[in-house]
């Protein structure tokens, strides 16, 4: 485990998956970060990659050939190496390999660096196509879980119409639902997840605050403009995941090109994607 600290926060990267794996603040000794129990959900805020959700069949087809690839990709599974570690910042790289090859044809660089200023976490995660010839495919999304008690609020940073995408047993796009004609929050119950999470396609805020039930703000994000942001937990487990996605699982249906996957973001060789996350702890 990495840490890194200044006077009011220390936080935690696993090296396995590059994943933020502890948040305190030093002023209350609070932990923010969801810690993994195993009975309910072992992750913390694991990285998305080089897919976003399912695949059909969890399978995908590239040049003619089928590959297959587990839910969320494989970099959460795969250890990271340590670029750079310095007083408040940390940096790991995850490229391709002979092992990634077999479910993912293309040749990468995963970027993912960690800041600390104040009480704000700041994440830059970025893609390279190291491929000399081909135009590369994937999707990226973070998946960060903070604790929160049911009763709690995820409050968006502006109103509107609050329609989200289902999946069904399969954890495939299978249509949508309106949530609320004007709505600025979700609050959190131990059933509003029963159906699996809340997908809100093309999002017109960029951040979100996380109360508790008392209605304090516990955690400001920032993420900028992304195509999804999604909301999750365990029904009735005591935390909430936000999760700005550049990607979406699989809509129902057969296997498909990876090319012609929903939401999927293209690289020409040598070109690069950033994206970039805030966290705030109050």
């Amino acid at each position: 485990m990495i840490n890194i600290e200044n006077e009011k926060l220390k936080i935690s990267v696993n090296p396995l998956g590059a994943e933020l794996s502890s948040a305190v603040l030093k002023s209350n000794g609070r932990e923010y970060i969801w810690q993994g129990d195993p009975v309910i959900w072992s992750g913390h805020a694991p990285i998305l990659f080089p897919i976003c959700g399912r695949l059909s069949k969890d399978t995908y087809f590239y040049g003619g050939e089928r590959f297959s690839m587990p839910k969320h990709g494989f970099a959460r599974r795969r250890e990271f190496e340590i670029i750079k570690i310095g007083q408040d910042m940390a940096s790991f790289v995850l490229r391709s390999d002979a092992k990634t090859h077999m479910s993912y044809p293309f040749d990468f660089e995963l970027r993912v660096s960690f800041y600390i200023d104040e009480n704000v976490i700041k994440t830059v995660y970025s893609v390279v196509n190291t491929g000399a010839e081909n135009k590369m495919y994937f999707s990226l999304g973070a998946h960060p879980a903070f604790n929160v008690e049911i009763g709690g609020s995820v409050i968006f940073g502006s109103s509107g119409r609050l329609e989200t995408l289902t999946v069904n047993g399969d954890a495939l796009i299978d249509g949508s639902r309106l949530m609320a004609e004007n709505g600025d929050r979700i609050t959190l119950t131990n059933d509003i997840f029963s159906n699996d999470a809340v997908i809100l396609p093309s999002p017109s805020f960029d951040n979100v605050s996380v109360a508790s039930p008392d209605g304090n703000v516990l955690v400001k994000m920032k993420f900028g403009k992304v195509p999804y942001l999604l909301m999750w937990a365990k029904p009735g487990a005591p935390f909430v995941c936000v999760e700005p996605w550049h990607g979406i699982p699989d809509s129902a249906g057969e296997p498909r090109d990876i090319s012609e996957k929903n939401g999927v973001i293209s690289l020409d060789p040598n070109e690069k994607f950033d994206f970039e996350t805030q966290i705030e702890l109050i």
